[in-house]
């Protein structure tokens, strides 16, 4: 992927808003924000997948549209068209 990239080094939700959309929010806003400034995608810093936090944390990235790549995982603002 060669394109413009942000990077995400800490989305963090306080254990007490959990649940509540929170992380949602945040994570349109990111997504807007990096449309409109022109990324072409985001990329995230995880950690490595030895503790149950570190895969909550995968799985919150994933359920929004994040994949593996390499040690990183990335969210493809601009999907290809497969026509």
């Amino acid at each position: 992927m060669s394109c413009k990239t942000l990077n995400i080094a800490d989305l963090i939700v306080d254990e007490n808003y959990r649940g509540h959309g929170v992380g949602k929010v945040l994570m349109e806003h990111l997504k807007k924000y990096a449309k409109e400034n022109d990324y072409g995608a985001l990329e995230a810093l995880t950690p490595r997948m030895t503790t149950e936090k570190a895969k909550e944390r995968m799985a919150f990235y994933e359920k929004h549209g994040f994949f593996q790549v390499g040690p990183g995982i990335i969210c493809d603002l601009e999907p290809l068209n497969n026509d």
